[in-house]
């Protein structure tokens, strides 16, 4: 009596984990290939022409602005800061409007320019 037991655990455990075990490793391969990406995949990003937007921020007498931020908002955001000469440049922007603001300490925030990068 206690092989019949004994064999009918088995037997259910049996028709229960193989099933299971089935399942589980359909799932677990479909997600492993579904992980995968062609070689060929390029990113979003270059798949739009893209420009730059470069120049100087100066103050009111003339003179460079060093360390000021320039930022851009449109398709895409970016940022840099200004060098000693006060140039900045903000590159492989896809093409498109931005607004353009800069702000440095001890100068009042830009307020945002319009810009529009396209081909030249």
């Amino acid at each position: 009596m206690k092989i019949g037991l004994g064999r009918r655990w088995w037997g259910g455990l049996m028709t229960r984990w193989i099933p299971a075990a089935a399942i589980a490793g359909l799932v677990l391969g479909a997600t492993a290939l579904y992980a995968q990406t062609p070689k060929e995949a390029k990113s979003s990003r270059n798949s739009f022409p893209a420009g730059n937007i470069e120049g100087r921020v100066l103050d009111d007498n003339g003179i460079p602005v060093v360390g000021a931020m320039v930022s851009v908002v449109g398709r895409t955001t970016a940022a840099a800061s200004t060098d000693r000469d006060g140039r900045y440049s903000l590159r492989e922007l896809p093409f498109g409007p931005y607004i353009l603001s800069v702000h440095s300490r001890g100068y009042f925030k830009s307020r945002g320019r319009t810009v529009q990068l396209t081909t030249s």
